[in-house]
This record gives structure tokens, C-alpha cells and sequence, in this order.
């Protein structure tokens, strides 16, 4: 056979000159843990309060981060002028920093539903982590330039409603939508098999206003849920109880109260069906039940 013209291209695994065939190069893998370790995390938070859902959800992530990853991170304030460190939780491993400018060239903000506009402390890269999702505090902008990225909470704790849901606007005025919160719920404070239950309790929320005044509460609704409770004395609550009766159709106590095992009734509001109600959210599904139809009671 006659010898390939000069300069043609040989055949692919083709011999080389130890007439063998040349080994492809391996692609290796990056080190991901190199890769994290090569930045710092900055994690804008407010100050820690045990009756606060968002700030165990946030100050959690920091510590997750430090406990989990061989990366650093540490808590700090929401404002560049602040000056203070956030106040920490002695539980958590959440190394905190009143200035934390001289780490920013090789930092990674994470922004906390930052209500400081969208790159306050000037970060070279930044992330927006959203709690609520769709966004319902306004403080997020509908266009992301690329330098930035947006991540969410995806949680079944969380609020999933968006103002422009039209049960919402049944409810609230456009230029006041309510003000939905976090809740965190440790798991291991459900008690679903707790014997003993007795009694009912009933959830009110001042800030959503769907019922007129007085609300219309009798003996059988119990005793009412203390406004400001640490999660672990609102699931001692649930788990007491037999029965929860909610005034706050979009409250997540409900669906705390129903995981801690008590059969959770929503107190219907006027123009609302039971079907407008499940669509709020998919959490609605299982598990509550919204007025005491029988059809509803086997929700629960």
C-alpha cells in the first residue's frame, strides 16, 4: 500500500513514532473542594431571634456552610454602615464580622432577601438567595444584570403565593399586601404519635385581616396560640392539642400544626371556596382542612 501523501492527517488511534498507538489524555475532574475553599462567604443577615423563622433559616446556613464544607463563613450585618456584627446564636457555629470589607475581593456576598437595594456592600460576586418564592417582598428586581445570581429556599415552610393571585387581591388592598413570614420547623419536635391529646387551640395572625371584628371565636376553638413563640414552644402547642382552629388562611403555622400531628381546621373566609383555597398552595393538599364539611374533615 502506498505511504500516505505528506502532510495528510493519519487515521484517529493511528501509530505514533514508537508505533503504538497514542493515549488519549483523561479529563480530570475539578477539585471541588479546592474550589470552595478558595473563597470566604459573607452572609448577610439580621440579628438572631429564636421566635424568627428567617433568622434560624439564615444564620443556619452559615453554619451549615462552616460544619459541612471546608469552606469559611461568616455572618454579617444587612448594611455596609452599620458598623456592628449581627448578634449570633450560641447554638450555631456562626463566626460573625463587623467589617468584613478587607475579605470582599476574594468573597462571595450572599444577599438574604436584602431590602438595601441589590449589591449593597459593592461585592465582586454576590449571590441573592430568596426566601419566598415567587417573590412577595418587592425587594428583589425582575431583571438579574449577569454578574449576579439568585437562588431559592425551597421549602415547604416558606410562602409559595404570589401577590397576584387573585384570591390574594379578594383579600388584601394592592398598595398593602400582607406580610408573610418564614417558619422554621425542626423536625425533631414533632410528636405525631403523642398520647394524651386533648383540648383546642386556634391561630390568629394581626397582620392578615380576613375576618371581620370580633373575630367570631366560642369555647370550642380553645385556647388562642401566644404571638411570638420560639418554634419549640409553638410545636409543644401543636402537639397538645387535638385540634387547631386557624383564622389565617395563609399562615404556616397551619402546616406546622398539621406535621405535629393535630387536625387542622381553617376557619372559611367570606367569597373563598375550598378549591380557590387549595390553590394557594400545594402544602394545602394534605392535612387541613378548610371548615368542617365532611368532605373537607377527610383532609385531615
Amino acid at each position: 500500500a502506498a505511504a500516505p501523501a505528506s502532510g495528510s492527517a493519519e487515521a484517529p488511534g493511528a501509530a505514533g513514532a514508537t508505533g503504538k498507538p497514542e493515549a488519549k489524555a483523561e479529563a480530570v475532574a475539578p477539585d471541588l473542594d479546592q474550589i470552595k475553599m478558595r473563597h470566604t462567604y459573607l452572609v448577610t443577615v439580621p440579628d438572631y431571634e429564636q421566635s424568627c423563622g428567617t433568622c434560624i433559616s439564615t444564620h443556619y446556613l452559615v453554619h451549615l456552610i462552616n460544619d459541612l464544607t471546608p469552606a469559611k463563613a461568616y455572618a454579617i450585618s444587612q448594611s455596609p454602615t452599620d458598623g456592628t456584627a449581627p448578634k449570633r446564636s450560641r447554638g450555631f457555629r456562626t463566626p460573625t464580622l463587623a467589617d468584613p470589607r478587607p475579605h470582599l475581593p476574594n468573597a462571595i456576598v450572599v444577599y438574604i432577601q436584602n431590602p438595601l437595594g441589590y449589591n449593597p456592600w459593592n461585592a465582586v460576586r454576590f449571590v441573592h438567595w430568596a426566601l419566598y418564592w415567587p417573590d412577595r417582598t418587592g425587594l428583589l428586581p425582575t431583571a438579574y444584570p449577569p454578574e449576579g445570581a439568585t437562588m431559592c429556599y425551597h421549602s415547604g415552610y416558606c410562602d409559595s403565593v404570589s401577590t397576584d393571585h387573585p384570591v390574594m387581591r379578594l383579600w388584601e388592598p394592592e398598595e398593602n399586601p400582607p406580610v408573610l413570614t418564614v417558619v422554621n420547623i425542626p423536625r425533631e419536635m414533632q410528636d405525631l404519635r403523642r398520647p394524651n391529646r386533648t383540648g383546642s387551640g386556634y391561630i390568629v395572625n394581626s397582620k392578615h385581616r380576613y375576618h371581620p371584628k370580633p373575630l367570631p371565636v366560642t369555647p370550642e376553638h380553645g385556647q388562642q396560640l401566644s404571638a411570638g413563640l420560639t418554634p419549640y414552644f409553638a410545636a409543644d402547642f401543636f402537639n397538645a392539642r387535638t385540634r387547631i382552629y386557624s383564622f389565617d388562611p395563609l399562615s404556616w403555622y397551619n402546616v406546622f400544626a398539621a406535621l405535629c400531628g393535630a387536625e387542622v381546621i381553617v376557619v372559611p373566609v367570606r367569597g373563598v371556596t375550598a378549591t380557590s383555597f387549595r390553590s394557594l398552595s400545594p402544602y394545602y393538599k394534605y392535612g387541613i382542612a378548610y371548615g368542617t364539611a365532611e368532605a373537607e374533615l377527610r383532609h385531615m
